[in-house]
């Protein structure tokens, strides 16, 4: 197995397979998918990925798997629409207060 990693160990892919095209391309998941050079600091072969680690949420550090700390849940596009109206409710609330409404 071999994982693709970013500056700060975290892990962006992890595939059965990893070769690198002549533009230097990282090409995994048996010449389905490509990283561009620029997206990957480095890799590592592992014998095995314990089950449930995946990308963006671990990290390796060359020896273990660990929790990317860094790492937070997507929100979703309805959480992303209530925070926005939240937002507005907020703003129209003062503006209403410095207008005397």
């Amino acid at each position: 197995m071999f994982v693709l990693l970013d500056k700060d160990n975290v892990i962006l892919h992890i595939s059965e397979t990893l070769t690198q095209d002549s533009g230097g391309n990282y090409v995994v998941d048996s010449g389905t998918l490509a990283f561009a050079p620029s997206c990957v600091d480095h890799t590592a072969e592992v014998e095995s990925v314990p089950d449930g680690v995946c990308a963006q949420q671990y990290t390796y550090d060359g020896t273990s798997f660990a929790e990317n700390a860094n790492y937070t849940v997507p929100q979703s596009e309805t959480e992303k629409l209530q925070a926005q109206i939240d937002d507005v409710m907020d703003a129209m609330i003062e503006l209403a207060g410095l207008i005397g409404g």
